[in-house]
């Protein structure tokens, strides 16, 4: 369960048996009445009605196990509607941190491009999901009208499962990567695509 309009919120239920409905609708309500988006220069994410979606809840693979001990999260940096970047989330142990990597279109690994500290720390590069051109595609699908939005998927028995989409990620200041990158893909950005 989590909020359409919040981050990083949500109420895992593995058991539905074991599941306290009054205590996770105690924290639903809590969660809705925020508004998420002024800290974090994003505002138009202020502009989202409040609701709460159920998700099915997805368990890593046998082959996401081999690198991963949490589900791999493939966030697709998309410009001018092409996917360009992959930035890999895994091995997740909050509040500890999280093991990220950032690959092009090829999948070629580019520790040059990160910052790594104790929260974004250096992962291992992993092999290509079997699938990546057919997430790549999905990707671009989705990214189309937009001049950048960060399309994120997951990959599970060769199945594709949306994550969201996302437009302004850390509200734009991604310190997890170095200054060249940023400059490097604000300039890949063509905004006369999108003015009319």
């Amino acid at each position: 369960l989590k909020a359409v309009q919040g981050s990083g919120d949500p109420v895992i239920v593995k058991d539905k048996s074991t599941f306290d409905k009054e205590k996770a609708l105690a924290y639903m309500r809590k969660v809705y009445t925020q508004r998420y988006g002024g800290l974090e220069a994003g505002k138009h994410y202020m502009r989202i009605e409040p609701g709460i979606i159920a998700e099915e809840f997805l368990e890593n693979d046998e082959v996401s196990k081999k690198v991963s001990n949490t589900l791999i999260d493939y966030k697709i940096w998309c410009i001018n509607g092409r996917a360009e970047y992959v930035w890999t989330c895994c091995n997740r142990t909050p509040p500890h941190g999280i093991e990220v990597m950032t690959y092009d279109r090829e999948w070629n690994a580019h520790l040059e491009y990160s910052i790594f500290d104790s929260i974004y720390r250096k992962g291992t590069p992993m092999p290509a999901p079997a699938n990546l051109d057919g997430m790549l595609e999905v990707a671009e699908k989705l990214a189309k009208p937009f001049p950048i939005v960060r399309v994120d998927l997951y990959n599970l028995n060769g199945k594709i499962y949306f994550g969201e989409m996302t437009f302004t990620s850390l509200g734009g200041l991604m310190t997890f990567y170095t200054q060249e990158f940023l400059d490097k893909v604000g300039a890949m950005i063509d905004l006369s695509k999108y003015i009319k």
